[in-house]
């Protein structure tokens, strides 16, 4: 008996341990049926844990910073979510006593308690605006603390011309937590109707954009004076192609490659670019992924550092001349931007290159000769 007392005590302390602490604009409301049965969806716009809680209630805020005593509240367990997952509660899974009011109402959505709320989503339906003096009724409220009016409390009033007893979110796929919660904070994103409609019914599983390409690891690392760059997908769907991206200073990235893509898999693959013409110190690499209808993703990037050239450039910064140690014989210079635009290209005569034509900023220095090709890099001063 002890050890089952233990054992769901420890059981205990894991579910509770497991939940995500909520934030402000964590979650929002995207759909709402004030006609019965009532129904509330709301969408994650960060990762969730199962068993995650979160209390719902219609109860207004009161400018004393209290809730108004009448109506429902109650808290809601949540299931494992995604960024745009859609998770809907509707009837006798509602709070008791929440009863959403067709002439007008709200949907609070907080953690802690009611005396003392952290509130995490605030929604007004059939209402142009929130209560900014006197007393409220079960059907007003002022802006909860803690929330944005526009962004974390948020008015649904018209929707296609007229105020909708129940409605949804039918705006552009969900990106980001920022530009979701200004997608719906807007009227013109959601489709309503006075008669009877389950939102549940007219919402994806998921409002987020489904990403051609779901990228599993991505690297580079030394192989000699290269830079090996290797990557893996776990599945694929329509895609083009992969373009190498290079900066030396995390900022500004251009193009060094190109590699063809699997198209559309469900299987793993593996991909790898090998940069021959890597720069001394460190640099940045990224993947720009283009599908087949020429949509972009960003991955990355990942940082790996070069040394051991067997030329030293030296005073780095220069402002005139920049000397090379190490330096072979019948060597072409070719100085590039950081973009890899080429901005110059000339046989180096002694050990020097004069500099003094180039504005302030890094630059690369390709040196070519007969026993191969290193890359440096320098700043003019």
């Amino acid at each position: 008996m002890r050890l089952t007392l233990l054992f769901l005590f420890t059981l205990a302390l894991t579910f509770l341990h497991a939940q995500t602490t909520l934030a402000v604009g964590d979650l929002a409301v995207v759909g709402y049926a004030a006609d019965s049965p009532d129904e509330v969806c709301i969408v994650a716009l960060v990762e969730i844990d199962a068993g995650t809680m979160v209390n719902l209630t219609d109860k207004g805020w009161q400018s004393d910073d209290t809730f108004i005593s009448s109506e429902g509240a109650g808290s809601v367990t949540l299931p494992a979510m995604t960024f745009g997952d859609v998770f809907c509660i509707e009837g006798s899974d509602l709070p008791t006593s929440f009863n959403l009011s067709g002439s007008g109402d709200q949907i609070m959505l907080y953690t802690g308690t009611e005396a003392s709320p952290t509130f995490i989503y605030a929604f007004q339906l059939e209402r142009s605006s929130w209560t900014t003096s006197g007393t409220i009724t079960t059907n007003t409220s002022y802006v909860p603390t803690g929330t944005i009016e526009g962004t974390t409390a948020v008015n649904i009033g018209a929707i296609g011309g007229s105020q909708k007893q129940n409605a949804y979110y039918s705006g552009p796929d969900l990106v980001d937590k920022a530009a979701a919660l200004a997608l719906i904070a807007d009227g013109d994103n959601w489709t309503g109707n006075d008669a009877r409609v389950d939102p549940s019914d007219n919402l994806p599983v998921n409002l987020s954009v489904l990403l051609p390409v779901s990228l599993s690891n991505l690297s580079a690392s030394l192989t000699d004076k290269s830079v090996l760059v290797k990557w893996s997908t776990a599945t694929e769907s329509e895609n083009d192609f992969f373009a190498v991206e290079r900066s030396l200073d995390g900022q500004t990235f251009s193009e060094i490659g190109r590699v063809a893509s699997e198209g559309t898999t469900t299987e793993v693959s593996n991909y790898s670019f090998m940069d021959e013409n890597p720069a001394n110190g460190t640099s940045y690499y990224r993947l720009r992924q283009v599908d087949l209808g020429g949509t972009q993703a960003i991955y990355g990037p990942v940082a790996v550092s070069l040394t051991g050239l067997s030329v030293t450039a030296y005073p780095n910064p220069a402002s005139q001349e920049l000397f090379l140690a190490g330096l072979k014989e019948n060597t072409t210079a070719t100085v590039l931007d950081i973009n890899g635009r080429v901005l110059q290209t000339a046989q180096v005569s002694g050990n020097s290159l004069n500099v003094s034509q180039l504005k302030t900023g890094t630059y690369l220095l390709r040196l070519e000769s007969e026993t191969g090709t290193e890359t440096l890099r320098f700043v003019r001063k």
